[in-house]
């Protein structure tokens, strides 16, 4: 199903992204300018209702969580898994009317209309660093200027975000995973999990129509396509360095301009992306390990 973007409303900047709605925006102008609102108990943060507090406390403190029916998705607010299942489940799409991109979600949409087609970008007051939205910027100044780091209660990991502390936290120390019903494979992740039982038992492939390529994952043939077929590459905004998907820019800018490292828990060594760490693990750790005894 595909919505038609006829009445695409623009973001207000005082909404809190899963935690305001705009009825909420008079009183938080005038909590804002004259610094009144409702205080957490547990955090620094604050609103102007009583309401939205509550639902924060409940989200942020309390752990209340919202299943999806269909997956193993779960959301903190029920607006939030409502917005999971129009997008995943039942296929709803918002489209730019200026390229053939389509967004899940109108919010999507508007960021991708405002950084892609309308030029807007959020320059650091710090360095040369501009962003595309204003949570990137965000992160850039935390990680590059602030040096915030979300750290492990649990062991000596420190994140640069809290979605991969929450990741590090439920993957390392409460155990979870995905287990296959069809042989020994466990996934962290249950994305991961998904992908194995498409191609291991599945058998589901993916041929290119340009050449004689078949990949194994639907993601794969899109990085091919757009490098070997549309020589599509990402620019790194704080060097030269050019990649051939978005995630190898990630990977690049998190090495080479945050420092991030990945350390191995049994040795010294530390890694400069999770994959060379595994590449490690498995070779130092596990085969040459195995070799011996």
């Amino acid at each position: 199903m595909v919505v038609k973007d006829e009445c695409v409303e623009e973001e207000d900047p005082l909404m809190i992204k899963g935690e305001t709605d705009k009825s909420d925006i008079p009183q938080l102008r005038l909590a804002y300018h004259e610094g009144s609102g409702y205080f957490c108990d547990q955090c620094e943060y604050s609103t102007a209702k009583a309401s939205t507090l509550r639902l924060h406390k409940e989200t942020k403190h309390e752990g209340v969580r919202y299943p999806c029916d269909q997956c193993e998705y779960e959301a903190t607010q029920l607006g939030s898994l409502n917005v999971h299942k129009l997008a995943k489940h039942e296929g709803i799409r918002y489209p730019c009317d200026q390229c053939e991109y389509a967004a899940t979600t109108v919010s999507d949409l508007n960021r991708h209309k405002r950084s892609k087609h309308e030029g807007i970008r959020y320059p650091c007051d710090k360095c040369k660093f501009t962003a595309s939205t204003a949570s990137y910027l965000k992160s850039h100044t935390e990680a590059q200027h602030e040096v915030i780091r979300y750290h492990c209660d649990q062991c000596e990991y420190a994140a640069t975000t809290a979605s991969s502390l929450k990741t590090h936290k439920k993957t390392k120390h409460e155990g979870v995973r995905y287990l296959c019903n069809q042989c020994d494979y466990a996934s962290t992740h249950h994305s991961n999990l998904k992908k194995h039982m498409d191609f291991k038992h599945e058998g589901i492939r993916h041929p290119c129509d340009q050449c004689e390529y078949v990949a194994n994952r639907l993601s794969d043939l899109k990085k091919h396509k757009k490098t070997m077929h549309e020589g599509v590459r990402y620019p790194c905004d704080q060097c030269e360095h050019t990649v051939a998907t978005v995630s190898s820019l990630e990977k690049h800018k998190k090495s080479k301009h945050e420092g991030v490292r990945y350390p191995c828990d049994k040795c010294d060594y530390t890694a400069s992306d999770k994959s060379n760490l595994r590449r490690h693990k498995k070779v130092k750790h596990t085969i040459f390990a195995n070799l011996l005894h």
